[in-house]
């Protein structure tokens, strides 16, 4: 009868630890996508051309932004990792060299980007090493989304 006791106190203390992580997952929005561009500022002038993308991000209620990126010439998709506070937005997309700009003058490796999201829009700079970009990004209709 004490085992039984013992195992229905162990059982339950166990769900209600499993009841209580699971209801603790922060809920994350539905996802949106964003048409990028990143324009090089420094060391070479706006005059090199841009890099257009695609950015599809996720935001959390704790504040933490996930998803990915695709650079629209080539290239693998890039997990992205950042926060987000009011309108102020940072995240990392990538942990290697995945556009030209990264590779031909920073180091390679994560792009960091920051900036202000606000009226579908995130407008800031992104950096590699010692190459700074400015960043744009348009978020898409619900039709552009969905091809």
């Amino acid at each position: 009868m004490k085992n039984a006791i013992k195992v229905a106190l162990g059982l339950a203390l166990g769900l209600s630890i499993f009841t209580a992580t699971a209801v603790s997952a922060e809920p994350v929005s539905r996802p949106l996508d964003f048409s990028t561009q990143m324009t090089p500022s420094f060391p070479v002038p706006d005059s090199a051309g841009a890099y257009v993308g695609t950015l599809h991000l996720s935001f959390a209620s704790d504040g933490s932004v996930s998803g990915w990126y695709r650079a629209q010439d080539a290239g693998p998709v890039q997990a992205v990792v950042g926060g987000l506070t009011g309108n102020k937005i940072w995240f990392d997309i990538g942990n290697e060299p995945m556009l030209p700009a990264a590779t031909a003058f920073g180091r390679g490796g994560t792009l960091q980007v920051t900036g202000t999201l606000k009226d579908g829009r995130i407008l800031g700079s992104a950096q590699d090493g010692s190459s700074w970009l400015a960043f744009s990004a348009q978020q898409q209709s619900s039709s552009e989304q969905s091809q």
